[in-house]
Parts: structure tokens; sequence; C-alpha cells
């Protein structure tokens, strides 16, 4: 895409008014070093097509900061964009925003059930998948958690609350479809210490991404086979410290080999308060895979777990 100065002026307002990578418009200020966007507003904060260009992508670079790389913030914009044009068109006067929800995970993700829903919503469902609307963005928009593109709501402040009424939603979801308890994804959710709208859309993406994987058999076993073709293996077996081998630290890692290729068994070592070591185990499975995208989830790379053994 080619940018010009009306680009970034228009990606900038929209994080702005929809507080969508921090919650408040002083948080916001502050991250820009500029403090005369609230009363201003864009255009006049950043007065030459230069500043407007330098802001946004230092926005950019806070984004992939944040999401540890996952996130490309143009790309989340245009599909915020996207998805909020589709609920305007489709949505917008539709009644109990949470079972409009649940349905739209029913159909999207597996079972992918769609027999007890009247003719109007299937077919509009089934345009979401054929257009490539992102779900995630889709679903907090019918729950109000995401603002219209166009917003100038305010600073988000129920955010925390919201948050964790959506991950609560979709852990029902997940639980009740699939009889998984608990998703390592719902987890790493619920410890989110940012709790902001960009990072809510990232482990709702996430959340949903990894249930697809586990929820239909057929997807399981295209992630064994993509496991088995995208293995890294790494030298990694050993002892491990943080002072670059020096024994400053009386933590370490002990790394061994597993079995399997680009498998290992990490243990580390700590002294707790009487001096004894003790150590806690976990597995690493490595590997590397960036065919699989599914066309209306996250613009990102699966994650990657460790599973800790007590």
């Amino acid at each position: 895409m080619k940018y010009s100065p009306e680009n970034y002026e228009d990606y900038l307002s929209v994080v702005v008014n929809t507080r969508l990578v921090y919650n408040t418009m002083s948080e916001l200020e502050q991250a820009l070093d500029n403090y005369s966007i609230h009363n201003n507003g864009i255009k006049r904060s950043f007065a030459t097509p230069q500043k407007l260009r330098s802001a946004y992508r230092d926005l950019v670079g806070e984004v992939e900061a944040m999401t540890n790389g996952k996130i490309d913030l143009t790309l989340l914009l245009e599909d915020y964009h996207k998805a909020w044009q589709f609920y305007k068109a489709h949505l917008m006067r539709k009644n109990n925003r949470e079972q409009l929800v649940r349905e739209l995970l029913a159909y999207c993700y597996p079972p992918y059930r769609s027999e007890d829903l009247l003719p109007r919503k299937a077919e509009i469902f089934h345009q979401v998948v054929s257009d490539k609307v992102s779900v995630p963005l889709l679903l907090l928009i019918i729950l109000k958690v995401l603002p219209g593109y166009d917003s100038r709501m305010g600073d988000a402040h129920h955010l925390p609350e919201q948050f964790t009424d959506v991950i609560d939603l979709l852990e029902s979801f997940v639980e009740r479809k699939s009889g998984f308890s608990v998703l390592p994804a719902v987890k790493l959710a619920r410890a989110e210490s940012r709790k902001s709208r960009l990072m809510l859309y990232l482990h709702v993406s996430n959340i949903l991404r990894t249930y697809a994987y586990f929820a239909d058999c057929f997807n399981c076993y295209d992630m064994a086979a993509d496991i088995k073709l995208s293995v890294v293996k790494l030298d990694l077996e050993g002892y491990w410290n943080e002072c670059g081998g020096d024994l400053t630290f009386t933590e370490f890692w002990q790394i061994d080999k597993a079995s399997n290729e680009g498998s290992y068994f990490m243990t580390h070592w700590s002294k707790d308060a009487e001096n004894r070591l003790t150590g806690v185990r976990y597995t690493l499975f490595v590997a590397q895979n960036d065919t699989y995208r599914p066309p209306h989830l996250l613009h990102a790379a699966p994650a990657v777990y460790g599973a800790p053994h007590p």
C-alpha cells in the first residue's frame, strides 16, 4: 500500500478516537510525546507530513513491541474498517448481542452449527466467512467492547471489566463445544497485565485460533503434519544461566533433549528460602510454520507454549 499524509492522519485519528492501543488520551499523548492532541487533534498536533509519518511509525513499532511482533497495526486497521462496515450493513439492528456472538462462533468454528439459525442469519454468517471478515473484531464490535471505526467515545474506563467478560464468554464457548478444560490461551489472557482493546483483540484471536486447531479432528491431523515438517533442530542441551556462564546467580536452566526431534525437557533450578535446590520442569517444542493462516483470524504466527510439569 502506498502511504500519503492523508493515510497517516486517518490512521492516527482512528487509533486516537477509538482508544485502540491506549485506554486514555493521556496515555497516548505520553507515548507520542505530544500533549496537545486532546485540544488540537491530529492534524494540528503533527503539522507536517514528516511529523505525521513519524508519529504513525512510532505507533506501529509500539504495537509490534506490545504484541511480540504478532500484530501489524496497518493490517489491523484495515480489518477493523472492514468489520465495522459489515456490522453496520448487516448486524447493527440485531438484539441479544451475547447470543448473536455465540451463534456466530458456533457457525464459524467447530462444530460449524447452522441448523438452528434463521435463513437470513445463516446467510449473513456465511458472508462473514466468504468475505473474510475478522470474526474476533466483529464479535468485539457486536459486544460494544470495540467502538465503531469512526467513533469518538472517549477514554475506555470500563475496559478491564469488559476484558474479563469477553474472556468468560469465550471460555464457556470453547469448554462447552469441545470439552477442553481451560485452554492455555484462556489462562494466558486472564494473566494479561495490560488490558487494552489491542491486547483483548490479540487474546480473542489467539483463543479462537487455538480452539480451531484442537476442536476439529482434521485440523489436528493437519497440525501434526505441520509440526513434523516444521521442526527446528537446535543445539540447546546443557546448563544455561543469565550471566554468560559465570557463577553469579543461583538460578539456572538444565536442558535435555527428548526422544522426538525439536522436543526438549527444561528444568528451572533455584534455591528456596531454606537454601534447598528445587526445580520446575517444562516441555519445549520448537517449530516454525508461517504457512497456515485462517482467513478470518489474526495476522500472526502460531503461538508456542511451554507446558509446566509439577
